[in-house]
């Protein structure tokens, strides 16, 4: 009995995967155009010119991400603190 389903199963399975039916090809319409916010415009300028007065230290900085919770007490409010000083 389980030979039979495992065979039924591959019976469906496999032609659909040889025939590209299961294909992982997003299908949204206009794919390659870029979101608003890579388009350019005042915005791009404007970060575009902060970015390149930071110094070398602060643009690393930039790569650090703190997880702070608005939900907790003063003592994770100064663990924070101390990891941003």
């Amino acid at each position: 009995m389980r030979m039979t389903k495992i065979i039924a199963f591959l019976s469906v399975i496999l032609p659909t995967l040889f025939t590209g039916s299961l294909s992982t090809k997003p299908t949204v319409k206009n794919f390659d155009k870029k979101p608003p916010f890579v388009q350019g415009g005042a915005a791009s300028i404007w970060v575009d010119n902060i970015f390149n007065k930071l110094t070398e230290e602060e643009r690393i900085a930039q790569l650090f991400m703190v997880a702070a919770y608005s939900n907790r007490d003063q003592k994770h409010v100064s663990a924070i603190d101390n990891l941003i000083n």
